[in-house]
């Protein structure tokens, strides 16, 4: 099935800038080694300068891989431990956070988020909005609202201000605004920061310890970003933006994410179900049958019934993929800018999933 792109965020990319393995990759299995060729062969097509693959097969990673460079002037490789910025490919983490909240009874589905946080505004429709619509884009917020703080408690106030752009449960509209809602919901529920939290919860029982939140601070490891025309890029994710957009990771460490999702390491068979359940009443998916998840932008069952669903992100010099593909495969890729990487959606993911099933 042919995927729609979705905004702020492109799906999947390959890039060119020259095939440069990672000294600490893992022997590949031999699904790995048919994905890695894909890339490989697709690579030059596309002008990025540095690129990273992982992909697990039958719960276990398969592969590694990491293509051109992580700093263009200094010459300095991308390896399997470089890190990325994620963009909207954020967005999943921030619903695992939900969702164990909602196993250990805090918070629901149902729960009005704005109610819940004691913010009121202008616009009637506001105290309806819940939980559930907020993960699955349905809740008529703005798609952005900007502030200066690292608080997103102060994007709840700030979106609270505004008037809806359409009664919450009407119809699905992408808003990372929403996202941060979330943050702000996981904060109260939890008594943490948002991102001490899914650390904690999320990252932990998935055995990744390097994932970091793009705020002020350099992160080791990070590849530098890069615009259109190849120039070092400035960082366009606001600091308060993390639950929708600002974590940096590995690729290995999004699959290793998928894999524990898979596994019922983070949340509850129940919650798993309600993540990637059908669509509430009154709303329906795309023309081509995938609709908005809790936290993915691909969400479909395949003509044999199998479950796919995936996530894009992207901003100036950051792109990323993720995927559990309908064999029950899990890939992410990501990489540091690019040119014309955002057409490339179409020619990469289909034949991943395609090698990863060999």
């Amino acid at each position: 099935m042919r995927r729609l792109v979705v905004c702020c965020g492109i799906a999947a990319f390959v890039f060119s800038g020259g095939l440069v393995l990672a000294k600490s990759k893992p022997k590949p299995a031999a699904s790995g080694t048919a994905a890695d060729a894909v890339v490989a062969k697709l690579q030059t097509s596309y002008g990025v300068p540095g690129a990273q693959f992982a992909a697990a097969v039958g719960g276990k990673i398969a592969d590694a891989k990491s293509f051109g460079f992580a700093d263009v002037a200094a010459k300095k490789p991308v390896t399997n431990t470089s890190v990325f910025l994620l963009a909207s490919g954020s967005k999943p983490f921030t619903a695992m956070a939900i969702f164990t909240l909602i196993d250990s009874g805090k918070i629901a589905v149902t729960t009005k988020a704005f109610t819940y946080l004691g913010l009121h505004g202008p616009d009637k429709r506001l105290p309806n909005i819940t939980i559930a619509e907020l993960l699955n884009h349905s809740s008529g917020l703005n798609d952005n609202i900007h502030v200066t703080t690292s608080d997103p408690l102060d994007i709840a106030k700030a979106a609270a201000a505004k008037t809806l752009n359409f009664t919450p449960g009407q119809k699905q509209v992408y808003s990372n605004t929403g996202f941060n809602v979330l943050g702000a919901v996981i904060e109260k529920a939890s008594g943490e920061k948002y991102q001490t939290y899914t650390q904690q919860h999320v990252f932990t029982p998935a055995g990744v310890t390097a994932a970091a939140a793009n705020l002020a601070a350099p992160i080791p490891n990070a590849v530098k970003q890069y615009n259109k025309s190849k120039q070092p890029a400035t960082n366009t994710i606001p600091l308060a933006g993390t639950p929708a957009g600002g974590w940096v990771m590995s690729a290995t460490d999004i699959v290793k994410i998928l894999v524990a999702l898979d596994a019922g390491k983070i949340i509850s068979a129940k919650s798993r179900a309600a993540m990637f359940g059908p669509l509430p009443s009154g709303l329906h998916p795309r023309s081509n049958g995938a609709y908005y998840g809790g936290g993915w932008d691909v969400v479909y069952h395949d003509s044999s019934g199998r479950l796919v669903y995936g996530k894009n992100g992207g901003t100036t010099g950051a792109y990323s993929w993720m995927e559990h593909d309908a064999n029950g495969a899990d890939f992410a890729e990501l990489y540091n800018g690019g040119k014309s990487g955002q057409d490339a959606q179409w020619t990469t993911a289909k034949p991943i999933e395609s090698a990863l099933a060999k």
